[in-house]
């Protein structure tokens, strides 16, 4: 009993910390990866895949990128890819 309040208060907190600082849950990830997946161009679908994982990397990071690729539809050799632009990310700095 003591295990399963620490876990449901582990989720309020997240929560409640995802809404504070606005970040994105897994579902929304995993949407928009899919989005980014299935609207990009012929032939660049693997270039969609390394802005996501530039453009959300700190949001990536709270998640299990395994589930966010599985949850958008894609194969799990696309973790490599996410991981490349996750990696990218450190060296790029976003227009205002």
């Amino acid at each position: 009993m003591i295990l399963s309040i620490g876990i449901i208060r582990q989720k309020v907190v997240t929560r409640f910390l995802n809404f504070i600082f606005l970040t994105m849950t897994e579902k929304e990830l995993s949407k928009k990866l899919a989005d980014m997946y299935n609207n990009a161009r012929r032939n660049e679908q693997a270039t969609m895949i390394h802005l996501f994982g530039i453009k959300y990397a700190n949001e990536i990071r709270q998640y299990s990128l395994k589930d966010i690729v599985i949850a958008a539809g894609l194969h799990l050799s696309y973790q490599t890819e996410v991981r490349k632009g996750m990696n990218l990310s450190k060296y790029v700095t976003p227009l205002v």
